[in-house]
């Protein structure tokens, strides 16, 4: 029974580690990630710059607290990395502060919500037709990827043909099968977006104080681990419907959160 307690102690001390190191609450004097009265209207205007230039436009919702929203933004002024972006894109940062609603953002590419920070998209400006949608979820871990992960990601989806790859890979999605799988999708980023301002007093409060708290914690670590699952089924529904059309659409199930 002892050696019990203390494994679960030791595993929830992790836990917390993990947490702190992955999104803490460290803002730094400047940011990249600006807060914009008009999302939208900041948007249309990169998408129109990018088209103009001949550009990619990455779209980047990030938080100046969150230590993989900090590394992105950094491995990105890099040497290697500032010349692939100059050359092909044009990037937008977009300010999700205590996860605001920014899913007007996210929808216009197709996908219901922004499920992690950051979360970076990667957009074909005239058509705009989102090009990284089969990868899109590793920039949850931006901290941690290698900086050939970002040259590579960022030199492939500037290619041309990168554009009509993402084209073939929708047109192989039926109709059912892609509103069933929308259907969901906004159901569930519905939960997501609740989950995320239940954790908002939390982060204020950890600001404020400077102290992290374990119920706090708890809860993070719970959102964090649905938002993660979400994101990868969604994935998994898609390319499961686009490689086998005539199987029925075979929808995951979630448990309410502890809170509910």
């Amino acid at each position: 029974m002892i050696k019990s307690r203390i494994s679960h102690t030791l595993l929830f001390s992790l836990l917390i580690c993990l947490f702190l190191a992955a999104c803490s609450h460290q803002p730094s004097t400047t940011s990249v990630y600006i807060e914009h009265d008009n999302p939208l209207e900041a948007l249309d205007n990169a998408l129109a710059s990018a088209k103009a230039n001949d550009k990619r436009l990455a779209v980047v919702l990030g938080a100046q607290w969150c230590h993989d929203s900090r590394g992105f933004a950094d491995t990105l002024t890099t040497p290697q990395m500032e010349q692939i972006v100059d050359k092909s894109y044009e990037v937008l940062y977009l300010d999700v502060g205590y996860y605001k609603d920014l899913r007007m953002v996210t929808q216009r590419f197709g996908q219901p919500i922004y499920f992690a920070t950051p979360t970076v998209m990667i957009v074909d400006p005239v058509s705009e037709t989102l090009l990284n949608a089969s990868d899109m979820h590793i920039w949850g871990s931006a901290d941690s990827l290698s900086l050939s992960t970002y040259t590579d990601n960022f030199t492939k989806y500037a290619k041309t043909e990168a554009l009509q790859i993402a084209k073939q890979q929708q047109s192989k999605l039926s109709a059912d099968a892609n509103n069933k799988i929308d259907d969901f999708a906004t159901f569930q980023a519905e939960r997501l977006f609740d989950a995320y301002q239940v954790l908002v007093p939390g982060m204020i409060e950890e600001d404020k104080t400077k102290k992290t708290n374990d119920e706090f914690t708890a809860k993070w670590i719970e959102v964090r681990n649905f938002r993660m699952r979400l994101q990868k089924d969604l994935q998994a529904l898609r390319e499961q419907a686009i490689s086998n059309p005539d199987a029925e659409v075979d929808l995951p199930v979630y448990m309410p959160f502890s809170w509910q």
